[in-house]
This record gives structure tokens, sequence and C-alpha cells, in this order.
């Protein structure tokens, strides 16, 4: 790895890595502008490149990044469909189980609630509702998109993702993050046609954007800038 520093940009590492076939960059979840490069006669314009992409850099770094879920004795809220109640418990073992739309979280008396033990086991929990909830909404959403406007898919699954609200692969299988759900029913309208264009166009070439754009009732951008300000959590 090779460190250079530029003035407001900060520190950038360079990677080099032959399996690269051209020179990318990203900011981590650290706030760490990262590139890649194919060969080390390829630093100088990668160098180049990062300087023509100031820009853009100063504003992913100024972008306010997401804050770790706590969970406290107080918290309501906890998935579109679920409350959260947090009730002491006299046994060594912290549990978690659903009644009606509540999520009651027994919570032993040698834990501490926001050690990041409890927090992980309640964070976890939510993941499993909001996959529970995905699965209740997402397949009938897409059934009716799919037919009110002529696409055709294969299958439906719902993962974990924290990367990518969805994907639609070469074989037009349809995944879906359980975050999803967090998001406006309008927002995960648009991921799903989203998708749903790729099962016609693969990339994300001219006829792909006009498709969408067409669909959307001319709403694409401002569905996209809406967008940008959810984080995946």
């Amino acid at each position: 790895m090779i460190l250079r520093s530029y003035p407001d940009i900060g520190d950038v590492y360079y990677t080099i890595q032959s399996k690269n076939k051209r020179i990318s960059l990203r900011i981590t979840k650290k706030n760490t502008v990262e590139v890649c490069v194919p060969h080390v006669n390829l630093l100088q314009r990668a160098e180049e490149f990062v300087l023509e992409k100031k820009t853009w850099i100063l504003k992913k770094l100024s972008l306010p990044k997401p804050q770790p879920i706590i969970f406290s004795k107080n918290t309501k809220e906890f998935t579109p469909q679920h409350s959260l109640e947090i009730i002491p418990s006299h046994t060594s073992k912290t549990s978690a189980s659903i009644e009606n739309n509540k999520v009651i979280i027994s919570l032993s008396h040698i834990h501490d609630i926001e050690s990041e033990g409890v927090q992980k086991f309640i964070a976890k929990i939510r993941e499993q509702v909001l996959r529970d909830e995905a699965y209740t909404y997402i397949p009938n959403r897409v059934k009716e998109l799919s037919k009110k406007h002529g696409f055709t898919y294969n299958s439906i699954r719902i993962l974990h993702a924290k990367t990518r609200w969805g994907t639609c692969d070469a074989r037009n299988n349809l995944i879906f993050t359980c975050y999803i759900m967090l998001l406006p029913h309008y927002l995960i309208d648009f991921i799903i046609l989203h998708e749903l264009c790729h099962t016609i166009h693969k990339n994300h070439g001219q006829q792909f954007h006009t498709l969408l754009a067409n669909i959307t009732e001319q709403k694409k951008q401002t569905y996209e800038r809406e967008l940008k300000q959810y984080r995946i959590l």
C-alpha cells in the first residue's frame, strides 16, 4: 500500500492489484480514500485521477455518516410494522419474543443494554423481523408492478445485504435487502422498478435509463436524489 497526501483531500491509500483492469476509487465506511491501481506504472495516472475527482471526493467525505443504532429501554420504534419493548429478566440469558406486532427483549440482569453484545443481538433480531416483513410485502408488490409494466422475472430473494438495495442477476432472479423496508413505499417501488428494468437491459446504458424514466413518469432523477439521502444501516 502506498500513502499520498493532498491539500483538502488529505490521505489517499493506493493499492496495486494486478487483477483489476482499471483504476478504481472508493470512500470506505471509515471515511478513508482508497484507490486500486492495476500496475505500478499507472500510479501517476491514478494520482491525476484522484485530483480530477477532487470535488466528488470532498462531497462524499462531507456526507454525514450513519450513527450506530443504539437501542435503549426507551426505544419504541423498531421496524415499520413492529414496536420494541425491553423488559428486565432475572434469568442469565437475554432473549427475544414476538407478541402481535411487538418485539419483546427480555434483558438479563447480568447484561448491560449498551454493551456491544446486547446491541448486536437486538440488531440481529431487528434484521430478522425486517426480513419477514419484506417477504410479506415485496413479492406481492413485485408481482403487481411487473404485471402493470409487462415485465417477467424468475424468483425473489430477501437477504441481509448492506451495500445494495437490490440486484437482478443474469437469470432474472431479483434480490433485495431486508433494509429496503425502512424506505418510503414510493422509493421501494422505484428500487423494484429499477431491478425489473434490468430483466430487459442488463447494464446502465441509455436504453435502461430511458425505460426507467418512462415507467416512473419521468421522476427517475427525483427518486435517485431522494434515495441518496438514505443509507443501508
